[in-house]
């Protein structure tokens, strides 16, 4: 946007990293601007299973020596290579400086991954989050990616169970019973619940207040 690397060279002087705003807009003329927080490597792991984190990547200006220093984007992410990149950014807990102005505009339409391809960014989100686990130079950051791995891996798999058009929703469902009742403290969540209604519900034309309680009904203990 206009003045963009004019703020970006002046908050660039004293800042390994400059996070600004990007504004969105679609072809129907709707927009939404995404400002940028939280950019420290606890909350980006926890990126989508409660970490406090937002950023745009068009908005998101990197020093070369810190590029440098992480190493090549991993070319076989398609979808999360820029997660990927700024997780092994983070970890060197860079400088950052925050920007309320708008630096890019990002369109989104049909035809592009961000909006017609959300299911394949979770399993791009799990690799990236298993290859740092399973890579000693981030040892001292392993404690902190066990409990976000283990929410993505979850919902990678409910993802894959509701999306299996092969079984019945009964199937499925005695299949997510029995998982979530081997580990029911860190399964039974409200994304498995909502997963099971979509399991149960899909297909049919019955609204879920309507739904009888079944004795599968996904609860705690």
């Amino acid at each position: 946007t206009p003045g963009a690397l004019a703020t970006v060279a002046r908050l660039g002087a004293r800042a390994d990293v400059v996070a600004g705003a990007t504004e969105d807009f679609d072809p129907q003329g709707r927009t939404r601007v995404i400002h940028a927080r939280g950019l420290c490597f606890e909350e980006m792991v926890r990126h989508g299973a409660g970490g406090d984190v937002l950023f745009h990547q068009p908005s998101i200006w990197i020093r070369r020596k810190c590029l440098a220093a992480i190493g090549p984007l991993a070319t076989d992410l398609h979808y999360k290579f820029d997660f990927d990149m700024l997780l092994r950014l983070l970890a060197q807990q860079p400088l950052v400086e925050y920007t309320p102005q708008i630096l890019a505009r990002f369109r989104l339409h049909p035809a592009s991954k961000t909006v017609g391809e959300q299911p394949k960014f979770l399993a791009d989100h799990v690799c990236a989050l298993a290859r740092l686990r399973a890579n000693p130079a981030y040892t001292r950051w392993h404690p902190l990616i066990e409990q976000p791995l283990r929410d993505k891996r979850w919902q990678l798999y409910l993802a894959k169970l509701m999306a299996d058009g092969q079984r019945s929703r009964w199937s499925r469902l005695r299949e997510l019973r029995a998982q979530v009742k081997a580990e029911p403290a860190h399964r039974c969540s409200g994304s498995t619940r909502r997963a099971a209604q979509r399991i149960l519900l899909k297909g049919t034309h019955v609204k879920l207040a309507k739904m009888p309680r079944r004795r599968w009904a996904l609860r705690r203990g």
